[in-house]
Formats: C-alpha cells, structure tokens, sequence
C-alpha cells in the first residue's frame, strides 16, 4: 500500500474515533485558538504515528479505488 493510501486510511480512522465536539473544532475550528491547537496537534500526531507504523489500518471509510491486478496485460 502507497504512503498516501496509508495516510488517508489512518486520517479517517482516526477521525472516526474522535467525539462529536472534537470532530466539530478540527472542522471549523473554535473561538478558543488554544483548544482547538491543542485538538489539531495531538489529532495530527495520531495519524502520523498510524500512518508510519506497520500496524494494519481498519478502513472505516475510503474516497479511493484500490487498483486491483485483473492478470490481464
């Protein structure tokens, strides 16, 4: 699987995990910068971590079509 593929499985799994309230300040932001900094880096290390890890990423949601190989040249 491609560094991108992996990036984008594990921004959406990980955004999946958070709460409604979390979902809602990484989307549009917050009057509190502070909060929704804290919110940003801590959601931003999770993915990187996942994603550069040789842990399997449960898809929970795909906006990509993986190629498959049909054998046919």
């Amino acid at each position: 699987m491609s560094t991108p593929q992996r990036y984008n499985l594990a921004y959406n799994y990980v955004f999946d995990k958070q709460s409604d309230f979390v979902k809602s300040v990484l989307i549009n932001g917050d009057k509190c910068d502070r909060i929704e900094k804290q919110f940003t880096e801590a959601f931003t290390k999770e993915v990187c971590c996942l994603a550069e890890s040789d842990a399997e990423i449960q898809a929970v949601k795909c906006n990509y079509v993986v190629p498959q190989t049909t054998g046919v040249k």
